[in-house]
């Protein structure tokens, strides 16, 4: 029976570092997640009926649709809009703060009311559910 010989720890020609490209997550579905979900005055537990149905009724409807298309339709309808952090009137979770860099997001589910969090990549982090339009200034 053949030895076998013990490999050149010197020698990593086979293995090669792996590339950390960011690959964009536009042409994927978007997940959608709560964790961040802290105001007790703009949660699940405060909707009315009609709004979580219709809450979830949007987010298994965006979540048949890719990010390209959420970022291509109209801000009203499936689409989404840009909120910029000091137009937001309610207190941002202790998790974001020092992440300058995220940008909020607001996606429309049941008429003009609007759901309120930031991407994550494929993750909508829905922080607000802003059924008495008070969470941030609109115009």
């Amino acid at each position: 029976m053949a030895k076998i010989k013990p490999r050149n720890k010197q020698d990593n020609s086979i293995i090669k570092p792996r590339e950390n490209k960011k690959v964009s997550t536009n042409t994927f579905t978007p997940i959608f997640s709560f964790e961040h979900m802290i105001d007790k005055c703009h949660c699940v537990d405060c909707c009315e009926n009609d709004d979580l149905v219709a809450l979830v009724k949007r987010i298994r409807l965006l979540s048949k649709m890719t990010w390209n298309q959420i970022l291509s339709s109209s801000r009203h309808k499936l689409g989404c809009e840009k909120i910029t952090r000091d137009s937001i009137n309610e207190k941002i979770p202790t998790k974001l703060y020092g992440q300058e860099d995220i940008n909020f997001l607001s996606l429309r589910f049941n008429g003009m009311k609007p759901m309120i969090g930031f991407r994550e990549d494929r993750i909508f982090h829905i922080i607000w559910i802003d059924f008495d339009f008070k969470v941030y200034k609109h115009e």
